[in-house]
């Protein structure tokens, strides 16, 4: 399941300004967050090795919402052993999960719409989330839901609010949102400058 190209076939490194006391801590400059990409699959694990050595994080991509929004697919197999990995190399683990549609290739407004209108959904996956973090040992969950309505906004803040636990942290990654003008991805990834990536336990907002 070939969803960025970019970041798949070798691990892309996207490298985001921290602000105000959150700051890298594991082989990464003191004034940048270094974060790595990763998809499960052939010598991911071998990757994975390598990057933690010089990111702070690296995001594991990771789980999808289905369809009707109400909950989510199937866990690719070798999750836990790159966040194992990542542990290992001196990196913190964070679970990806993502609008992202088999049906039609792409990220889907339709399934952002599905879960974020509905709060029952909203609670279910956040719910089955957290279960999935847990149980693959990652410190987190990235919630990339990309090509979101305007009309999302709120829903959106309640999700990654409900997605937070004592244990996980939650950050919200969405860097081709209609609502506003961000830079797209260029080359598998973009730096931006004023952005925060998720460091601490509280909710950030960040693109890519």
């Amino acid at each position: 399941m070939v969803r960025r190209t970019g970041l798949v076939a070798g691990i892309a490194v996207v490298v985001a300004l921290v602000l105000g006391g959150c700051v890298a801590t594991q082989g990464a400059d003191a004034d940048l967050a270094i974060e790595a990409y990763v998809e499960p699959g052939d010598g991911a694990a071998a990757t994975v090795s390598d990057a933690s050595r010089r990111a702070s994080t690296v995001g594991i991509d990771g789980v999808t919402v289905t369809d009707d929004g109400a909950g989510l697919n199937e866990l690719p197999g070798g999750v836990a052993a790159l966040a194992r990995s990542a542990r290992a190399g001196g990196a913190a683990p964070e679970l990806l999960v993502s609008n992202f549609s088999e049906s039609i290739g792409d990220f889907s407004p339709e399934v952002g719409t599905a879960l974020l209108s509905d709060p029952s959904n909203r609670s279910r996956v956040a719910e089955r989330l957290a279960d999935l973090a847990s149980a693959a040992h990652v410190r987190g969950v990235q919630i990339d839901l990309e090509s979101l309505r305007s009309r999302d906004r709120a829903g959106l803040v309640a999700f990654a609010s409900r997605s937070r636990t004592p244990c996980t942290t939650a950050s919200v990654r969405t860097p081709r949102c209609r609502w506003r003008s961000w830079p797209r991805r260029t080359s598998g990834a973009t730096a931006r400058p004023g952005t925060t990536s998720a460091r601490s336990p509280t909710t950030s907002t960040a693109s890519s």
